[in-house]
């Protein structure tokens, strides 16, 4: 029954893995990555600029709201089979904790909305957002490192062997750099 138990655990581990929501290693690793494009599946809006991660030229402006949202945001998981016996694990998203690089957090439910610049921003609206007061010039590179931490509830069923449970939370984090700058204008 121990070596059943072992090969369960590991075969959850290569699922959580191939699902992306845990690295094989169970380390802190790169989860958000898309493969395909190298996206880490997070993106800001604020001000005009929108650039997939908040980070890029057009960084984001003081004071004014930034959109926060995750791409894939939703419930995964896979199935491996051997000797007569099926493993499934599934995992569905609980919240995601943007640590803003400042000291700030926000925790949110969902998966935020993306901001559509084909739309009028007036038909437009979030629930998961942030307004920097500071900018980041005075931080290393001039950008505020942001932290993800996506919390998963994990649970796995067997077929074959009377076996399954509630694996409870499983948290994976990713981060990414952030430039938040200020705009003056005079006025004569």
């Amino acid at each position: 029954m121990r070596r059943i138990a072992t090969a369960t655990a590991l075969v959850l581990v290569i699922l959580l893995a191939s699902a992306g929501v845990a690295s094989a290693d169970g380390g802190q690793g790169d989860g958000w990555v898309d493969s395909q494009t190298g996206d880490i599946g997070a993106g800001a809006h604020n001000g005009g600029q929108s650039d997939g991660a908040g980070g890029g030229a057009g960084g984001v402006i003081v004071n004014l709201e930034t959109w926060l949202w995750l791409d894939n945001f939703a419930p995964v998981g896979a199935s491996a089979s051997a000797g007569g016996v099926t493993v499934s694990v599934s995992a569905s998203p609980v919240s995601v904790r943007w640590s803003m690089g400042n000291g700030d957090e926000v925790l949110c439910t969902t998966s935020g909305t993306a901001y559509d610049p084909n739309r009028s921003p007036n038909d437009q609206h979030t629930d998961c957002s942030y307004t920097y007061r500071h900018s980041s010039a005075a931080e290393p590179e001039g950008r505020f490192t942001v932290t993800t931490t996506v919390t998963w509830h994990v649970i796995w069923t067997a077929t074959g062997i009377a076996a399954g449970g509630d694996l409870g939370q499983l948290s994976r984090t990713t981060t990414t750099q952030v430039r938040v700058a200020e705009v003056q204008a005079v006025h004569e």
